[in-house]
C-alpha cells in the first residue's frame, strides 16, 4: 500500500491577487487567484465618499453624515429654513477672509419657528466638525431665539452644527431658521440678554415669554417642574413669578453647579418684586445649588428675583413637594409632613434660629448676623396685663427689626406687632387679657436686616415688662 503524504499550505493573504504556483508530488500546475473585497458602507456613501475600513464612510469635503448624504451648506450664501429631526445634525460652514488686514467678527443667529417639545443647540468649531463634547463655541440653552458671536476669528473655515434633541414627551420635529450676521457681530449686549434672547445691533431681541431691555423679566408664571436657564450680570436682576394655588410646600431652586466663578443670590417676596432690602425670603450663600421652601404658599403671587452678585449662569426651577422641609430643618428638628418640628432651643421654619425663654423684667443681651433670627418665648401672666417689648441696638441704628406674634415664632410675612423703623431703639406695646382660655405664649423675634455687615454680628439687648392692670 502506498504511503500518503499530507502537505500544508499557508492561506492566501486577503487582498493578494496574482499568479500562484503550487507543486505536489508527481503533480504541478498554475493557479490564478482574483479576490474582490465586498464593501458594506451605508448607501455606498451616497456617491459622496469612499468606504473605508470597518465599513465607515470617508466623506468628500462639504458632505457629512454616516452615509455622506448630508450637504454642508455655505452659511454666507443665504438664510436657511429647516425642519430638523430629533437626535440628528444639520451642517453649515463659513469661510472667513481678511478685510483691511483683519478678519471681521461674525454672528450666527438661530430662530426656532415651531416645535414646542424640542430644542436646537448651536455648535461652532474652526477647521473641523464640532461634536457635542468637542467645539470652540456653543449655545445649548433651552430658548427659542439665540445667537453666537465669534470674536477675533482666524482666517479659514468654520464648521457650524445644529443638533436637535427632544425635551418633551415623544418625538417632535423642530423648525428653525439660521443666518449669518457680520454687521451686528461687534455690537455686544453687556447683559448677555439674560440668556433669554440674543443681541442684535446692541439691542436685546427677547425670545418666548421674556421682556425688558435685558430680557430680564419672565412674563408668565413658572410652571410646576419647569426649569429655566438664565444669566445675571454683575448687579443685574432677573425676575420670575410663581403661583402654587396649593397648600403644598413650594420649592424655588437655583442650580449654578456648572457655573465657574459666578454667584447668584435668590430673593422672594409676596405680591411685588423683591429688592436687596425688601423681601420675604432670601438665600445669599455661596453654594452652587440651593433652594428656598415656601410653606403653605396657597394662591399668593410670589415674585422671585435672581441677583448677580458676581455674573452667573444658572437654572431656576419651581416644584411642589409636600414632604420637603426647609434646609432639612438645619439638623435641629424633625421633618413631619413638610413642616419642621424643632428641638428644644430652636425655632423658625427651618429650625435654624435659637429660641430662649424670657420673663418680665428680664434684660437679655446677644448679637445677631445678617438675615438671621433670634427668638424669645414669653409666657404672659393669667391676668389682665399690658406687655411692653423693647429692642436696643448697642452700636448700630436701623440694622435690626422687632416682631411679635402670639402662638408661633414670627416671620417677615407674619407678625401681630412690629417695629421696623430706622432707629437704635424699637418697641411694641399692647394689652392682653390673660384670664381668657387662650394660648399665653408670645414669641419675640429679633431680625438682622441687610444693613448688618456680612460676617459681623451686631450686639443688642431685649427687655420685656408685663405688669398687671
Amino acid at each position: 500500500m502506498g504511503q500518503h503524504q499530507r502537505h500544508h499550505h499557508r492561506p492566501t493573504p486577503s487582498g493578494c491577487v496574482g499568479h500562484w504556483h503550487l507543486q505536489l508530488p508527481r503533480l504541478s500546475f498554475s493557479l490564478h487567484l482574483d479576490l474582490e473585497t465586498v464593501n458594506n458602507c451605508p448607501a455606498d456613501c451616497s456617491g459622496h465618499g469612499t468606504c473605508g475600513t470597518d465599513d465607515v464612510c470617508l466623506c468628500e469635503p462639504l458632505w457629512a453624515g454616516d452615509d455622506c448624504s448630508v450637504p454642508i451648506e455655505n452659511l454666507a450664501d443665504q438664510q436657511y429654513s429647516k425642519t430638523a429631526v430629533a437626535w440628528e445634525w444639520d451642517w453649515y460652514y463659513y469661510d472667513t477672509t481678511l478685510q483691511d488686514g483683519t478678519v471681521p467678527d461674525f454672528q450666527v443667529v438661530v430662530n426656532q419657528t415651531m416645535g414646542g417639545g424640542c430644542d436646537t443647540d448651536l455648535y461652532i468649531k474652526f477647521e473641523d466638525m464640532p461634536m457635542l463634547w468637542d467645539y470652540d463655541y456653543r449655545n445649548a440653552l433651552t430658548i427659542q431665539n439665540y445667537a453666537l458671536t465669534v470674536g477675533g476669528p482666524m482666517e479659514g473655515r468654520y464648521f457650524i452644527g445644529i443638533y436637535t434633541y427632544s425635551v418633551g414627551d415623544g418625538y417632535e420635529e423642530c423648525g428653525y431658521t439660521i443666518r449669518l450676521d457680520q454687521e451686528r457681530a461687534g455690537q455686544e449686549c453687556e447683559s448677555g440678554c439674560s440668556s433669554h434672547g440674543y443681541c442684535s445691533n446692541g439691542i436685546c431681541e427677547c425670545s418666548g415669554p421674556f421682556a425688558g431691555s435685558n430680557c430680564e423679566t419672565m412674563t408668565e408664571d413658572l410652571h410646576e417642574g419647569q426649569s429655566v436657564a438664565g444669566f445675571a450680570n454683575n448687579n443685574q436682576w432677573n425676575y420670575y413669578t410663581a403661583t402654587a394655588n396649593s397648600a403644598t410646600n413650594m420649592i424655588i431652586s437655583v442650580d449654578q453647579d456648572w457655573n465657574e466663578g459666578g454667584d447668584c443670590d435668590l430673593y422672594i417676596r409676596a405680591g411685588e418684586a423683591p429688592t436687596r432690602f425688601n423681601y420675604d425670603y432670601r438665600n445669599i450663600g455661596f453654594d452652587n445649588s440651593f433652594s428656598i421652601v415656601i410653606q403653605n404658599p396657597l394662591a399668593t403671587h410670589w415674585h422671585i428675583g435672581v441677583f448677580g452678585y458676581h455674573h452667573c449662569q444658572y437654572f431656576i426651577t419651581e416644584t411642589l413637594d409636600a414632604s420637603a422641609c426647609p434646609n432639612a430643618c438645619s439638623g435641629n428638628g424633625q421633618c413631619v409632613s413638610g413642616r419642621c418640628a424643632c428641638n428644644d432651643g430652636f425655632a423658625g421654619q427651618n429650625c435654624a434660629s435659637p429660641l430662649e425663654r424670657i420673663r418680665s423684667k428680664d434684660y437679655l443681651s446677644d448679637s445677631i448676623g445678617q438675615s438671621k433670627w433670634h427668638y424669645y418665648k414669653f409666657t404672659a401672666p393669667s391676668v389682665y396685663t399690658s406687655i411692653s417689648v423693647a429692642l436696643i441696638e448697642q452700636e448700630t441704628s436701623g440694622s435690626l427689626e422687632l416682631y411679635v406674634l402670639e402662638g408661633a415664632p414670627p416671620e417677615l410675612t407674619g407678625a401681630q406687632y412690629s417695629d421696623t423703623t430706622l432707629s437704635s431703639t424699637h418697641s411694641v406695646y399692647f394689652r392682653y387679657d390673660g384670664t381668657e382660655d387662650n394660648d399665653h405664649d408670645f414669641y419675640i423675634g429679633v431680625y438682622g436686616t441687610s444693613l448688618v455687615p456680612m460676617g459681623s454680628p451686631v450686639p443688642y439687648s431685649v427687655f420685656v415688662y408685663s405688669p398687671p392692670i
